[in-house]
């Protein structure tokens, strides 16, 4: 993602690497112009600095609670084998 105003006329290329944050999936990514150079954070997205994404958030937000509720089973069929 880079601004139109980033852009050199054409045949050079636009393309630069992006300052990304999330994981497994990357939800908040520097926003060209904007942000300060090289950083990605939640307090600057929710200041509207950088730029948030709410899809893969709530993604990373299900694999969490699916890995969670994933230990909570195994532990809780351990304890019951053992009684």
């Amino acid at each position: 993602m880079v601004q139109d105003w980033d852009c050199t006329p054409a045949l050079e290329s636009c393309e630069r690497p992006m300052i990304v944050a999330g994981f497994p999936l990357p939800y908040i990514v520097d926003y060209h112009g904007l942000s300060p150079g090289g950083s990605a954070d939640l307090v600057g997205a929710l200041m509207g600095v950088d730029l948030f994404q709410w899809r893969p958030f709530l993604l990373d937000s299900a694999i969490y609670l699916f890995a969670f509720l994933l230990i909570r089973y195994v532990l809780f069929l351990r304890r019951r084998r053992t009684q």
